[in-house]
């Protein structure tokens, strides 16, 4: 008999927290994705916050600091790139209103809007009118780069994650990034050329549109209304 109560204890204990996991209208969570710290020339914290709108769709955004690349290129003569980069987002969540599911499913449209800073040390040729070289810079110049694009993404979201409202996601996605590169502080009659060393299969250290893959984990704190 005590058994039993046990048990049933147990099961409705179980309901009551899958129920009260599930999302509502004006939840808030923090998140912050730890496999920041490891992406390709956009490493550091990221923190970001995510509004209910209701129980199925939320929106939200992620930024984040960027003062080191974990990846070097064949060209040594870069410093550390520094910027800062935001992932606005708007998530439909996969929910039963009357049927508790303490896992939930989610498809998201992500953007980016991303900038650094790097001073290129490399000699700079500087030409006189006929484009003979007259000296070459050696004094290091500004160099800038700036990613705008967007992902598709799908996702799975688990509550209870070591505490009540700490959960973990995974998600995975493609998408399109567009890469533009620009220099200052140039001396007359210097071009600065666009490296043409290739970090993976794609030459992506110049000016162009290429395709990206989203993917990773987060941790997600909820917050009370």
């Amino acid at each position: 008999m005590y058994s039993v109560r046990f048990f049933f204890f147990i099961f409705m204990f179980f309901i009551m927290s899958a129920a009260e996991a599930q999302p509502k209208k004006n939840d808030i969570n923090i998140r912050t994705n730890i496999l920041s710290w490891l992406e390709p020339n956009a490493g550091g914290p990221v923190l970001g916050i995510e509004y209910f709108i209701n129980n199925k769709f939320s929106i939200g955004t992620d930024a984040g600091l960027i003062f080191y690349n974990i990846v070097k290129s064949k060209d040594n003569n870069l410093s550390h790139p520094f910027g800062f980069k935001i992932k606005p987002e708007i998530r439909y969540y996969l929910y039963k209103k009357n049927k508790p599911d303490p896992t939930r499913f989610f498809f998201a449209v992500e953007g980016i809007y991303l900038k650094t800073k790097t001073t290129n040390f490399n000699d700079l040729p500087v030409r006189d009118n006929l484009g003979n070289v007259v000296y070459y810079y050696i004094g290091g110049f500004p160099e800038y780069k700036k990613v705008v694009g967007a992902s598709l993404k799908a996702g799975l979201q688990i509550p209870r994650f070591f505490i009540k409202k700490m959960m973990i996601e995974f998600y995975a996605g493609l998408g399109l990034k567009e890469k533009t590169y620009s220099f200052a502080n140039i001396p007359d009659g210097a071009i600065a050329s666009q490296r043409s060393q290739s970090r993976f299969l794609l030459n992506t250290d110049i000016d162009g549109t290429y395709p990206t893959i989203a993917g990773g984990f987060k941790i997600v704190y909820k917050i009370k209304e």
